[in-house]
């Protein structure tokens, strides 16, 4: 039984977050950056991006860049 048959014709959900980040075109990734940088996670949206040790905390710090610069609520916000 594959996915499209358990839920059949049901209409994606998607977490306040989730809508958010696709909203405005964040992308989060693992960093592979420099050495200072290595191990640790990336979100960019643009021209601004956010570092944390998490994917979590990234998109966090993101939301926070994004909300102070260019005045975008952040999730819990809207």
């Amino acid at each position: 039984m594959t996915g499209t048959e358990l839920f059949g014709d049901m209409d994606e959900t998607l977490s306040p977050r989730e809508k958010w980040m696709r909203k405005h075109s964040v992308k989060a990734f693992l960093s592979e950056g420099s050495d200072q940088l290595r191990g640790q996670f990336k979100a960019i949206s643009g021209k601004h991006e956010g570092i944390g040790h998490s994917q979590d905390e990234a998109i966090a710090r993101l939301a926070h860049i994004l909300w102070i610069k260019e005045n975008i609520k952040m999730w819990s916000m809207e």
